[in-house]
């Protein structure tokens, strides 16, 4: 899911620099890659990293220029962890990148006049098992439990398991799975979401 606002930042050393700036970026998504969680049109907020990453935390990223908004699926273990992402309404995983190179985290969401915060409880909680399943799908957490990228790379993408290689029908059943659980978890964010007077900042 592209982010509107901010197409024309394309370097990720001034957003970073942005975020640090501010307390927030509010920007407008656009694109049907996180459906049901993010919606054209949503206002989503973006916040600088105010502690690790998690697996199930939707990020903000460049991928091949474009600002894009996906869920952390996978994150290896070792001195510099690499991070696997993906669209929940995306057949196939991104190219990996460096827990380094992510430049925020998506905090809330607003849609029309209503905001839905995606931290705590049960809507973040389906959002890990969201990501739980994807990872055990393409095999990550089999393959890449320790990758660790060479110290003189700035990033190093690392070829997705075939969710294939699992069998056709183990993988339809997990593909199964994780759309009812795509589905709870937009249902979750829904019932979530209250009035907002919350006045956007002008991007």
């Amino acid at each position: 899911m592209s982010l509107k606002n901010l197409q024309q930042i394309s370097n990720p050393s001034l957003l970073r620099e942005i975020i640090a700036d501010r307390t927030d970026v509010q920007v407008q998504v656009e694109g049907t890659s996180m459906l049901p969680c993010l919606r054209s049109g949503d206002i989503a907020k973006i916040v600088r990293k105010d502690r690790e990453y998690r697996q199930g935390d939707i990020v903000v990223r460049i991928i091949r220029e474009e600002l894009v908004i996906h869920r952390i699926v996978w994150i290896s273990k070792g001195s510099k962890p690499v991070v696997f992402t993906k669209g929940d309404n995306s057949r196939g995983l991104d190219s990996s990148c460096l827990e380094s190179e992510l430049l925020g985290v998506v905090r809330s969401v607003e849609r029309g006049q209503r905001r839905g915060e995606l931290s705590g409880g049960r809507l973040e909680a389906t959002g890990r098992w969201i990501a739980r399943l994807t990872a055990f799908r393409f095999g990550l957490s089999e393959q890449h439990e320790s990758i660790s990228p060479l110290e003189n790379v700035e990033s190093e993408e690392i070829a997705p398991a075939q969710a294939s290689s699992r069998g056709s029908l183990v993988d339809v059943v997990l593909r199964g799975l994780i759309l009812s659980v795509r589905s709870v978890h937009g249902m979750l964010l829904k019932g979530r979401m209250t009035s907002s007077q919350v006045k956007r900042e002008a991007n």
